[in-house]
C-alpha cells in the first residue's frame, strides 16, 4: 500500500480510533464505519488487524452488567459488513479471519425495558 493511501485511511479512521479503549500498531480500518451511537470505550484492536468497509463494532452496555468488552487479536482479518457487538464480551483470537456480511454477537437485541421498542 502506498504511502498516500495509508495516510489517507488513517486520517479516514481517527474518530473511530479515538472513541476505542486502545488500538495497536499497523491496524487497518476501512471507510464507510459508523461510530455515531456506537460504544467503543471498552474495544481493543491488537497489531496489524484490517477491519473492512462498512464494518460494525459495538459493545451495548446494560445498566445489570458490567462492562461490556470486545478484544480482536493481532493479524485478525474482518471482510466488509461485519458487526461484532458485545453486551458482555467478545473476544477473538489472534491470525482469524472473517468473510464478508458475518455477525457475531453475544445477546440477542439487547435492551432492558421490554415494554418499548427497541429503536427508542
Amino acid at each position: 500500500m502506498n504511502l498516500f493511501l495509508a495516510t489517507a485511511l488513517y486520517v479516514l479512521s481517527l474518530p473511530f480510533r479515538l472513541k476505542c479503549q486502545k488500538i495497536g500498531r499497523d491496524v487497518l480500518i476501512g471507510p464507510g464505519y459508523s461510530i455515531f451511537g456506537c460504544h467503543l470505550e471498552n474495544v481493543v484492536i491488537e497489531d496489524a488487524v484490517r477491519v473492512g468497509s462498512n464494518a460494525w463494532i459495538q459493545t451495548v452496555p446494560l445498566a445489570n452488567r458490567p462492562k461490556p468488552a470486545i478484544l480482536v487479536g493481532e493479524g485478525t482479518n474482518i471482510g466488509r459488513n461485519v458487526t461484532i457487538s458485545a453486551a458482555k464480551k467478545v473476544n477473538i483470537g489472534r491470525n482469524c479471519l472473517f468473510s464478508f456480511n458475518v455477525s457475531i454477537v453475544d445477546h440477542n437485541h439487547a435492551f432492558e425495558n421490554v415494554s418499548l421498542s427497541p429503536l427508542f
